[in-house]
């Protein structure tokens, strides 16, 4: 099982910076980071939905990965954005970020057969995730991207793996938050 860490605090969602030819800036991005290290924010959510990661290809997620950990400050925390269609490949990417430096992986539901992602499904996919994941887990409920709206029910659920250490909701509910 992966380290325990503290997610108490804040972790904004960084945006993933491009240049004019739309390649990706990562000087920008190691000058945003070392800017936003002046503040008093626990960690990043480094390719996030803001971060573009559904736009990436592997070696670009993996070169924002690189950068992020190099220029986020000892200290504070880099969650790392995980989550593809496919467990295998969840897993895959997963273990590179973490080799790289991420301290927990977010993992966003899949989403192309939505129709099929009941409860059970989606407790079988974040429980494979977590098992198989060096590094802390992130759920991540974003039901205006993936058309699943994971509930309060759901997420205790998955909460009581002793991998998954967070939730990533951004759904909006401040009731289903407060349950």
């Amino acid at each position: 099982m992966a380290k325990k860490v503290s997610m108490a605090g804040i972790f904004p969602p960084i945006p993933t910076p491009f240049d004019a030819a739309e390649e990706l800036d990562l000087k920008a991005l190691a000058g945003n980071i070392e800017k936003w290290n002046k503040t008093p924010i626990h960690g990043y959510v480094v390719l996030g939905s803001n971060g573009e990661m559904t736009y990436l290809s592997e070696a670009e997620k993996l070169k924002v990965y690189e950068t992020a950990r190099k220029h986020i400050a000892p200290g504070k925390l880099m969650m790392a954005g995980c989550g593809c269609e496919s467990t295998h490949s969840s897993i895959q990417l997963t273990k590179q970020a973490a080799a790289i430096g991420a301290d927990v992986a977010l993992f966003i539901s899949p989403c192309y057969y939505k129709s099929k992602m009941d409860n059970a499904a989606l407790i079988d996919y974040y429980t494979r995730l977590a098992d198989a994941s060096p590094i802390p887990v992130s759920v991540y409920n974003f039901p205006a991207n993936t058309g699943i709206d994971m509930t309060a029910e759901l997420v205790i659920k998955l909460s009581q793996h002793p991998n998954i250490a967070a939730v990533k909701e951004s759904g909006g509910n401040v009731v289903k938050m407060g349950e």
